[in-house]
């Protein structure tokens, strides 16, 4: 964590897009391709323009935490090579993990044996914040030999992912880096500098740059577009698709939501008042009960 890496400074590690399209042309043999396997989509948004999205930073680097923990009691609970008749709940230990999601509300998850291995499916953002903020490590690894260290990595990545929806001053930003640093750094220490993903590089050296260029990261959250894509996913599977072209459909009913939603908000239901016995319960005087 010693070296300086930026999006913007050419001196600390910078590329332009002419830089990356002549990278991506040369021989993967060639030590100086820098891993750049294909040009850019958007040739004409330059790097500085190109803003992390911190749902999935934050998403992605969870999966990684939580991974690292169901690994660790995989490990406890001996299993090296998953018999395809294994008893899960024999598993004591990986159970532990199971029983905690389920206190916390998430009650569709389980584990399975696939492929002999033990899988379980990903968890989604709400999940992801509700494991983050109620995780009881002296529950789930009491024995764990390095169980301070992992209750710091966790306990300073719940602090991390507060910063992301504040607007933070010079100073502040300043903190932030520092404390990412120290949190990969940590990180690297409890498992291994191999451990390290891209996303981790980001939150410690290129989302603190962000902010300095432009503020809040999250103004630029593309959630919303996630949202429409998976509507959008929804519509084209789920319609007929009697006519021609499936792409007008989708926009077409796209369009009429869109005119829908402030001009025919749901107006509150029409009652009838019976004139015998003052009663708003739906019926009138002629089908009174009371006479």
């Amino acid at each position: 964590m010693g070296k300086e890496w930026s999006i913007t400074d050419v001196s600390k590690g910078a590329r332009t897009v002419e830089d990356i399209v002549r990278c991506s042309k040369k021989p993967k043999s060639n030590k100086t391709r820098f891993n750049c396997n294909r040009e850019p989509v958007f040739s004409s948004v330059p790097i500085s323009k190109v803003i992390p999205d911190t749902l999935h930073l934050f998403l992605r680097i969870m999966d990684q935490l939580v991974y690292q923990l169901t690994y660790y009691l995989q490990h406890q609970d001996n299993i090296v090579r998953v018999n395809p008749n294994i008893d899960l709940q024999m598993c004591t230990n990986l159970m532990r993990f199971h029983k905690f999601v389920k206190t916390i509300g998430i009650y569709d998850w389980t584990y399975e044996v696939k492929d002999s291995k033990i899988q379980a499916r990903s968890f989604t953002g709400p999940e992801h914040r509700r494991i983050l903020a109620n995780i009881d490590l002296d529950f789930l690894i009491p024995g764990h030999p390095k169980l301070t260290q992992m209750k710091q990595i966790w306990g300073d990545f719940r602090w991390l992912v507060g910063q992301f929806n504040c607007t933070l001053s010079t100073n502040e930003i300043d903190q932030f880096q520092k404390a990412a640093k120290a949190w990969v750094s940590l990180y690297s220490q409890v498992f291994l500098a191999k451990d390290i993903t891209p996303y981790m590089h980001v939150l410690a050296y290129h989302l603190p740059e962000v902010m300095r260029l432009y503020g809040n990261p999250t103004y630029f959250c593309q959630q919303g577009l996630e949202k429409l894509n998976d509507m959008v996913t929804k519509w084209y599977f789920r319609s007929t698709n009697f006519r021609s072209s499936s792409l007008l459909q989708v926009m077409q009913k796209q369009h009429r939501l869109r005119m829908l939603e402030d001009k025919c908000s749901r107006t509150k239901r029409w009652q009838v008042t019976c004139s015998s016995c003052n009663k708003q319960d739906g019926h009138n005087k002629r089908t009174c009960s009371d006479l």
